[in-house]
């Protein structure tokens, strides 16, 4: 009688250097269930492969090139001599280094896990940068669409400017590179407000938490202690705060080129126009304002902010006399504060109060096509508004850390909003099917199932494609010019594995 069949199935390596205490782990604890399977009397398979797709075998072939910084140590680092080096990037075209670098990591690998003692099947060895592998990816790409489960996402990404691709900012760090101390659990993309002010030609793009204020504003703000730079892009100058210009540019354009870029010395002698009231409102210089968010350039809106009230009545009263009252009650009067109770101390705990307040309360008849909507309504609408009229937009921002592009280390990277091809992992039919399949399945240690059951009902949909260029992986069979992503791919070639043994 054939002995019944044990596969077992690790995470294959990643090409990115030299194999290291992680690697080992995984492959001991396969080795260690391949060789138990061995003496319960069923015919084990133990298979090695090298997950070759993505970007980390063309950085490794960028940063050996001997006109970088560094080479020689980074050859060291990645486990090639010199000589092994050459013989790479010798190879011709890129696709061709790709192949002798994976050839190169394939043997290293082959005995440094021999060497450990584990019992690989090294016949089945197979890259998943192979075409038939190219063709195994892209034809389950088309059954997960035939089966609705590649959906079209619209969301801010980390993106590299220089690279002109999305870059992924996770544990391994394989596509940036973090700068100074940070956690990655507080790493996250803000998203923020922008409405454009204007003078002529030039866009002054306002950071706010409510929108909705508009109607009120008498001037705007600007940090003295701070630089503002003015850029040109394409036809139009807009106004920033220095460190966020970036951020600014790649958040609202498609094409960042900046044709002109200039100080901004001036700022307190000009004034711009309201885009929904049309009023013209004076520049105004205050210390508070924060520019690690946003633009570096807030409204002041003194009827409904305790703050912009009390720094306006020292400065100029005159502004707070021209105010206007833009959210009320249900009985038609002003949801503002007590201006006489108003004092340095009790600031932040009046403004709370009338925010809450406002929250629950309606925009006045001067607020045009707004009168009458409550406030949360309100603010929705009118942001949906401004992207739509250009008369507004979205800023965003990566929070908890700075990074940079591994294959452009001088270049931050930014956020982009990116439509992309995703795998619908959200879609709660298969969510449900994966948990009964993990019913079945013995977990070790078994705290783990909680974990992973967590895991699946928390899965959104993933962008599943990246530029082609410099980029390795299967031609997506969706988009010209893109591949599929890496992690993509790594969640089914497991599957491939298993059905080639089993036939």
């Amino acid at each position: 009688m054939e002995k019944p069949y044990f596969t077992t199935i690790v995470a294959f390596s990643t090409p990115s250097g030299r194999l290291h205490v992680g690697h080992a782990l995984g492959q001991v604890a396969g080795d260690t269930a391949a060789r138990y399977a061995e003496l319960q009397g069923k015919k084990s398979f133990f298979p090695f492969g090298i997950h070759s797709t993505g970007k980390d075998l063309i950085r490794i072939i960028n940063e050996i090139e001997p006109c970088k910084e560094n080479y020689s140590m980074k050859r060291k680092n990645y486990g090639l001599s010199d000589e092994e080096a050459s013989k790479v990037l010798s190879a011709g075209r890129e696709e061709d280094k790709v192949k002798v670098l994976i050839e190169h990591y394939k043997a290293k690998y082959e005995k440094d896990l021999t060497s450990l003692g584990i019992n690989l099947d090294m016949d089945s060895f197979f890259a998943t940068d192979e075409t038939t592998f190219h063709k195994y990816t892209q034809w389950t790409m088309k059954k997960l669409a035939e089966r609705g489960l590649i959906v079209k996402t619209k969301s801010p990404r980390p993106y590299c400017p220089k690279c002109d691709d999305i870059k992924a900012i996770e544990h391994d760090f394989s596509e940036v590179i973090p700068q100074g101390k940070f956690a990655i659990e507080d790493v996250r993309i803000q998203e923020g407000n922008l409405l454009f002010f204007r003078n002529q030609n030039r866009i002054v793009p306002v950071y706010t938490t409510r929108p909705e204020t508009i109607f009120g504003a008498t001037n705007l703000y600007f940090n003295p202690n701070k630089t503002y730079i003015e850029a040109e892009i394409g036809e139009q100058k807009i106004l920033s705060e220095e460190t966020n210009l970036e951020d600014l540019i790649c958040s609202l354009y498609k094409n960042t080129i900046i044709k002109t870029k200039k100080k901004i010395l001036d700022l307190q002698e000009q004034t711009f126009f309201n885009p929904l009231t049309g009023e013209e409102v004076p520049m105004i210089p205050a210390p508070f304002v924060k520019s690690d968010i946003g633009t570096g350039i807030v409204m002041s809106v003194p009827i409904h902010d305790p703050f912009d009230y009390f720094f306006l009545r020292n400065i100029a009263p005159e502004l707070i006399n021209r105010a206007k009252t833009v959210i009320n009650d249900s009985a038609g009067n002003s949801i503002s504060f007590d201006a006489k109770e108003i004092s340095e101390e009790n600031l932040e705990v009046q403004r709370k109060l009338t925010y809450e307040l406002q929250e629950q309360a309606i925009m006045s008849e001067q607020c045009g096509p707004y009168a009458g909507m409550s406030v949360p309504n309100a603010r929705e609408q009118l942001m949906k508004d401004a992207q739509e009229k250009k008369f507004g937009g979205k800023i965003y921002k990566i929070l908890g850390g700075n990074f940079f592009c591994r294959l452009h280390n001088d270049q931050k990277i930014l956020i982009k909003v990116s439509e992309e091809n995703a795998i619908n992992y959200s879609n709660l039919e298969y969510q449900q099917k994966t948990k009964q399949r993990m019913d079945s399945m013995k977990l070790f240690p078994l705290k783990y199932r909680q974990e992973l059951e967590e895991i699946i009902n928390t899965r959104k949909a993933k962008p599943c494609e990246r530029k082609a260029a410099h980029n390795v992986g299967a031609p997506s069979p969706f988009t010209a010019g893109k591949k599929i992503e890496a992690l993509a791919d790594s969640n089914i070639y497991i599957w491939n594995i298993m059905d080639l043994h089993q036939h």
